[in-house]
């Protein structure tokens, strides 16, 4: 295809993954809603990546005017909330930045762009924790009634409790999740265009300060010696960053299987089946992570 029919391309990926939005392949229309946009500013610029973004909205909205005004601002609604951040991004490509940048620039922005969303709800329904609340009881409440007798009311209450405080942890890694999903395509899509982007670091080169080893002790302190049933701030804290360092160590793990697979030569299916033990028992792969950031295993297995 020629050069000037590219924005024209990404455009029409953007509104397919747009209309996807509003079909069961939304689990998959989301990750991916954010290439299109970072590609096009990131080849393009500002200039290009704007009229294409207003293009976008007028013809997905156009594409759902028949199903009603409110349908066509929820379209342009999830382009507005996956755009900034696809600026953002595709911004840092543009200008050569770290890869590291840009990620934390994706993630801050996808986190603001959830809060601005959260505002806009608690906004428009006051009510909306009490009705979540009572949506995740009423889901728990489908399940068979052997399962909902044993665990019994008292500890599905602690567990709807816990979902709603552990809601920062689920906007990071959600954040997370979809940086890294869009960094891992736009990259290649754009280095395959001729436009070289920095990437990061080999897996088997990532280490955390040794600092983090605190940071966990002091978590698993706070775990073991308060009460987990009251409802605190320190236990909200709790409920978030002890998940947020079991992602972080086994990440560390992961890496330090890969490390191992290098130097001794190993099979490289290693940090796979790594990855699917974190899965199944996270709690037992981030402790390698914690072992290979508190002690140089990596500088004796060079020895």
């Amino acid at each position: 295809m020629r050069k000037n029919g590219v924005p024209l391309l990404w455009g029409m990926i953007w509104v397919f993954l747009l209309m996807a939005s509003f079909t069961p392949f939304v689990i998959v229309a989301f990750p991916f809603m954010m290439i299109p946009a970072i590609v096009l500013y990131g080849e393009r610029g500002r200039n290009t990546f704007a009229i294409v973004t207003l293009a976008v909205a007028a013809v997905a909205g156009l594409f759902v005017s028949a199903f009603g005004p409110f349908v066509v601002m929820l379209t342009w609604a999830i382009l507005g909330f996956f755009a900034v951040p696809s600026a953002v991004m595709g911004r840092g490509y543009h200008q050569k930045k770290s890869a590291r940048s840009v990620i934390t620039g994706g993630v801050l922005a996808l986190i603001a762009m959830q809060l601005v969303l959260f505002v806009l709800l608690f906004s428009a329904y006051p009510n909306l924790t009490s009705d979540f609340r009572q949506y995740l009881k009423d889901s728990m409440d489908t399940m068979p009634a052997f399962i909902t007798v044993e665990l019994g009311d008292a500890y599905i209450d602690r567990s709807v409790d816990m979902m709603i405080q552990m809601i920062p942890f689920y906007m990071l890694a959600l954040a997370g999740f979809y940086t890294l999903i869009s960094h891992a395509f736009a990259r290649r899509i754009l280095d395959s265009r001729g436009h070289a982007v920095p990437g990061l670091p080999p897996l088997h080169t990532w280490r955390l300060p040794r600092s983090w080893v605190w940071y966990y002790l002091i978590v698993l302190l706070i775990g073991m010696f308060w009460n987990m049933e009251s409802d605190s701030f320190l236990t909200a804290v709790y409920h978030n960053l002890y998940p947020l360092l079991l992602l972080v160590f086994s990440v560390q793990a992961i890496s330090f299987l890969r490390f191992m697979t290098k130097e001794r030569k190993w099979n490289r299916a290693i940090p796979i089946l790594g990855i699917v033990v974190g899965l199944l028992m996270p709690q037992v792969l981030s402790l390698l992570g914690v072992m290979d950031t508190a002690f140089p295993l990596r500088d004796r297995m060079k020895k």
